[in-house]
């Protein structure tokens, strides 16, 4: 069965549930793009719209609503969300890797159900009973992106209400059947509490991820934000080629889009127009 059929099918299990938006980096390993997560709290509906929600059609809704830049929330969240994996890629750590303002994302809820306007339109209303129910799916989510070889490259968690349990889920001390946390180590400075720096492992090898922790749009602050979390966070960035070593023009030309090629013993990856440097992985790393 294919990622995303198991996917709904872990979902469905629910009623009222949602569905996850799920970008091409999610479906195609070896896309060449960044893989990110973004974690918002939970999908509140009025009680007019409580009887579609429960219908086949309104599971399908939050992944609209994602997609479609929708309501106030979903335009933000991309926004912070592809601002701050945007600057990411130009760190070493994520070097070659191409981040797609839709395509690179898996969009989902702490809480995999929508819930009534009345029981859910402020975060404390969710009760622990029910992040702790959903955290059990959110595991399964991870373990079933390990065994088809498409963990994330960056973890957005929204706000903090989920921020405690994402953390707890991420530490090597949790047992999984596909999935492995090789190690999960806190960022020093200001980012303490809002970044930890991971080693996961699935079936297509280990790779480095981050875990963060950004602003709720709501919020007045900012701690969290794309910016503050990119000028703070200690990671090296990718150090740029002379400018006379870049492919010009008629170099690009020679190449289609998504084509990694060679110029001048540096690797390069035409996407979607943009010309941008690959630093291969380390070995054992996807």
């Amino acid at each position: 069965m294919s990622f995303l059929n198991q996917v709904s099918s872990l979902y469905s299990r629910e009623p009222h549930h949602i569905l996850p938006f799920v970008g091409s980096a999610f479906k195609d390993a070896q896309s060449g793009l960044l893989r990110v997560v973004v974690v918002g709290i939970n999908t509140y509906v009025s009680s007019k719209d409580w009887e579609a929600a429960g219908r086949p059609t309104g599971a399908t809704w939050f992944s609209g609503w994602f997609a479609n830049g929708e309501h106030r929330f979903y335009p933000r969240v991309k926004r912070e969300a592809h601002e701050l994996t945007s600057g990411l890629t130009e760190r070493q750590m994520f070097g070659g890797r191409v981040v797609d303002p839709l395509e690179s994302y898996y969009a989902t809820n702490a809480i995999k159900v929508h819930v009534q306007e009345a029981r859910g339109k402020q975060a404390h209303q969710i009760t622990n009973e029910m992040f702790n129910q959903h955290t059990a799916t959110w595991r399964q989510e991870l373990d079933l992106m390990a065994e088809h070889g498409v963990l994330p490259h960056v973890i957005a968690i929204v706000g903090k209400p989920f921020w405690g349990r994402a953390n707890e889920s991420l530490t090597s001390t949790q047992s999984y059947q596909h999935l492995r946390v090789m190690s999960s180590d806190t960022s020093p400075g200001p980012c303490l509490h809002y970044v930890r720096r991971l080693r996961l492992a699935g079936s297509a090898g280990e790779q480095d991820a981050l875990l963060v922790r950004i602003r709720h749009p709501s919020a007045r602050t900012k701690k969290g934000s794309a910016r503050w979390l990119l000028g703070h966070l200690a990671l090296p960035t990718v150090p740029s080629p002379a400018t006379d070593d870049r492919p010009d023009a008629e170099e690009i030309a020679k190449h289609k889009d998504g084509e990694e090629f060679f110029y001048r013993g540096r690797q390069y990856m035409l996407y979607k127009g943009l010309c941008r440097r690959v630093f291969p992985p380390p070995p054992g790393q996807h």
